[in-house]
């Protein structure tokens, strides 16, 4: 598709609306027009600057009364100048017209900061950095923007006007959204109600409550954000604000058609392509349509998307949009191949190709490509499918791996002309490319199993080095007795002693380097599910001393089990080789323990199952769900930068997993309780494609008695009962229960 502004976002950063106390008439009207008539307030704009700018004193008043207003009427001031350069770069900005907004902002940045009015320099830079995180060009320059507008804040405080400090919050939470640094999203966005929201104007308003939303989006909790567009839309509505209540309408489509409600979101974007309409914005409203359309297409009503898609069609041939008009006679061409106009459609795919050339954009054209060999298909001409293909595949500016159907339709092509053996070539390189992830795993599959071998080995011959170091212990037992009863035999006694000692020695250092072996993981060097088992020992005997003196457990005591996931490291030797998979894995964990506080302590159970035991006395305020969320943020984002996938499962649990009843789960039932958790949010990472985790938490003493037996079963018996408390990051409905054996 075709570059267009991304809306994410745009109603939570509105223009600054400049001072109208002692602004012309002119450039109040400007103002006033910015968003519902731009055309208008552009030409409002060039008529107050072609004035003549007034370099010389103004007659006294007292001698001319009327020269104040006359100088109002006919000459522009150096202030009054940045004043109107600056509402025409927000007039440009709404008529699609970026790069000379961009230049106008920049050119009143440079007057503003040469005349000495902080404010307005503010203003300017705050809308070049708005500019720039609303458009999907590269981060450029954003350090000399933000940097430059809070050092301004800073160092002018008494000349800037309040609401700023607000405009600039509203910047720097939407690029920490944009930029999926969640955590610190939060903690801007905590900031914003410290301001007083009531008495500031509606569209701020509606700007916070939708940068709030925009959180919510970004981390795919679709209840919350559409709840808080909801009310964004209807305040907008109440307040008679098109552009807010496009933005929004467009934004809870596309909310409603990433949750598969179609009909919802066609009837929100039916909305917003009203209020563009109403707006004059022809590129925004073509665009409207163009996505319109494509709903259209998915309720199976190609005819009235074939309608909205000539309407968006001739507004962007009218407006000289070639990348648009190219992408539409694609999807008009598709869709008269659906409806069985072969005719209709290669005229459209054959004008969309040539556009696509001009522009030398190869993606383009190979979509393109790819529907007219469904044309000649249909139309039983296997003949030219083979040639535009063929070619296509030779074309060294063309990636056919990234479009596979390509030789599905080469296959089906030479099917058609009774060629089986070269069409089942061609069918087999289309199902390598969709069966080649599954082989990986397979392989994957086999590395993980000899891993779990060597650690068997290692297991078996610690155990006979432990047998070897008590019958040497016994020996030198036996000699020492003997050295205490036989003088004569001293000295042979003190030399078997020695070599006994020495003999210990090297078996005791042998026995130790086997057990630092078997407390780390292989490549992390992180404490491992030994060590684990030893730690929740200890903690099982504190707490069954404590449980005896006193019926309330030490503080101290209680912890917080985090078990997770990571199918991004799962068979990572078979995918990326030893010595890469070895530093990739390095490195994830080193990040991850620098993020652990003093007293928390992280375990690798696996290649990519972690724990975190982590003390509740640590942080008081956070509870279990709170710091898996925080954790799974964290983790996302080690991920992220690491360019992996960044889908993580988690089960949390509290330790002792019964307060009242510690001694009713213990020992491995810890971590048994914890993979049922993780085996609930695995359900759900499935089903919603995003990382999830689900709490398992005990509601009363009541329910020790049931996990009587064996242990599994019973805690799925628990649970089904209802003893057990189920939470979830996400929809917990989605757990099926009967699915965890």
């Amino acid at each position: 598709m075709f570059s267009t502004l991304v809306l994410l976002s745009s109603v939570a950063l509105p223009p600054i609306p400049l001072d109208t106390t002692l602004m012309p008439d002119l450039l109040v009207q400007a103002q006033q027009k910015t968003t519902s008539e731009p055309d208008q307030c552009r030409e409002l704009t060039h008529q107050f600057l072609a004035r003549e700018l007034a370099d010389k004193m103004l007659p006294v008043l007292s001698q001319n009364p009327g020269a104040y207003r006359e100088a109002n009427q006919r000459y522009r001031t150096p202030q009054q100048t940045v004043e109107a350069q600056l509402i025409l770069a927000n007039c440009l900005w709404f008529l699609n017209q970026s790069d000379t907004s961009v230049r106008l902002l920049n050119q009143s940045w440079k007057m503003a900061d040469d005349l000495n009015m902080p404010a307005l320099e503010a203003i300017a830079l705050y809308g070049l950095e708005r500019q720039r995180q609303l458009s999907q060009g590269p981060n450029t320059r954003k350090d000399e923007y933000l940097s430059s507008l809070e050092a301004i804040l800073r160092t002018q405080a008494a000349a800037i006007p309040p609401p700023l400090r607000l405009y600039t919050d509203l910047l720097q939470t939407a690029r920490l959204i944009n930029q999926g640094e969640t955590e610190q999203a939060w903690l801007m966005l905590n900031r914003l109600p410290t301001h007083d929201l009531a008495s500031l104007p509606a569209e701020l308003q509606i700007a916070v409550q939708a940068l709030k939303a925009d959180y919510y989006f970004r981390r795919r909790q679709d209840e919350m954000a559409l709840s808080l567009y909801s009310e964004a839309f209807t305040q907008a509505k109440a307040e008679a604000m098109p552009l807010q209540m496009a933005q929004l309408a467009e934004t809870i489509s596309r909310l409603f058609e990433r949750r598969g409600d179609i009909q919802q979101a066609i009837h929100y974007e039916e909305s917003a392509c009203d209020e563009y309409q109403s707006l004059s914005n022809a590129e925004w409203l073509g665009r409207c349509l163009t996505h319109l359309a494509e709903l259209n297409l998915q309720a199976d009503e190609p005819n009235l998307a074939l309608s909205l898609l000539f309407n968006a069609l001739d507004i962007f041939r009218n407006i000289n949009r070639p990348d648009a008009l190219a992408d539409l006679n694609l999807q008009i061409g598709k869709t008269y191949l659906r409806l069985g106009n072969p005719g209709l459609a290669r005229a459209y795919l054959v004008a969309s190709r040539n556009g696509f050339n001009l522009l030398q954009n190869k993606s383009g054209e190979l979509a393109v490509i790819a529907a007219l060999g469904e044309l000649y298909l249909q139309q039983k001409a296997p003949g030219l499918t083979v040639a535009l293909l063929e070619n296509a595949l030779q074309d060294p500016g063309f990636e056919p791996d990234s479009h596979p159907v390509l030789y599905l339709l080469l296959s089906r092509a030479y099917e058609q002309k009774g060629q089986v053996p070269t069409a089942y070539e061609f069918l087999k390189r289309f199902l390598k490319l969709n069966h080649d992830e599954r082989d990986r795993l397979q392989r994957m599959d086999r590395v993980q199993f000899q891993e779990s071998l060597d650690q068997v080995a290692i297991q078996r011959q610690r155990d006979e080095l432990e047998q070897q170091k008590g019958s040497l212990q016994g020996e030198l037992t036996y000699y020492k007795t003997a050295i205490g009863s036989a003088a004569g035999l001293l000295l042979l006694s003190a030399l078997m002693m020695w070599s006994l000692q020495r003999r210990q020695s090297r078996v005791q250092e042998h026995i130790q380097q086997l057990e630092s072996r078997l407390a780390q993981a292989p490549f992390s060097q992180l404490p491992n599910q030994h060590q684990l088992a030893l730690q929740l020992e200890m903690l099982e005997q504190a707490l069954e001393q404590a449980f005896v003196d006193d019926d309330a457990l030490p503080e101290e005591l209680h912890h917080h089990v985090l078990h997770f996931s990571m199918p991004a490291f799962r068979r990572l030797c078979e995918r990326l080789g030893y010595t890469h998979s070895q530093r990739l894995q390095q490195q994830v964990c080193g990040q991850m323990q620098a993020l652990t506080s003093s007293g928390e302590q992280l375990y690798q159970l696996g290649e990519s199952r972690f724990l975190l035991l982590i003390p509740t006395h640590i942080d008081d305020e956070l509870s279990a769900s709170g710091l898996a969320t925080i954790w799974l943020d964290r983790v996302e984002d080690i991920l992220r930068q690491l360019q992996l996938p960044d889908s993580i499962v988690m089960g949390v649990i509290s330790f002792p997993f019964i307060p009242r009843s510690p001694q009713a789960v213990t020992g491995e039932n810890i971590i048994e309780v914890s993979l049922l958790a993780m085996a609930a949010a695995e359900q759900i990472v499935e089903k919603t494609g995003r990382s999830s985790w689900v709490e398992l938490s005990a509601i009363d003493c009541q329910q020790a008695a049931f996990f009587n037996g064996e242990f599994r079963v019973q805690a799925r018996h628990a649970i089904d009962k209802g003893l057990v408390k189920v939470n979830a990051l996400h929809n917990k409905t989605l757990i099926e229960w009967s699915r965890i054996d």
